[in-house]
């Protein structure tokens, strides 16, 4: 069960990564 909630912590972080890459506004904040 430990294993599958690191697995969908990590696939929302990439996924996350990806939306910020896609985005760099948001993480500037301008």
């Amino acid at each position: 069960l430990d294993q599958v909630i690191r697995q969908r912590s990590l696939s929302s972080l990439e996924l996350f990564l990806s939306c910020a890459q896609k985005q760099p506004r948001l993480i500037t904040g301008n």
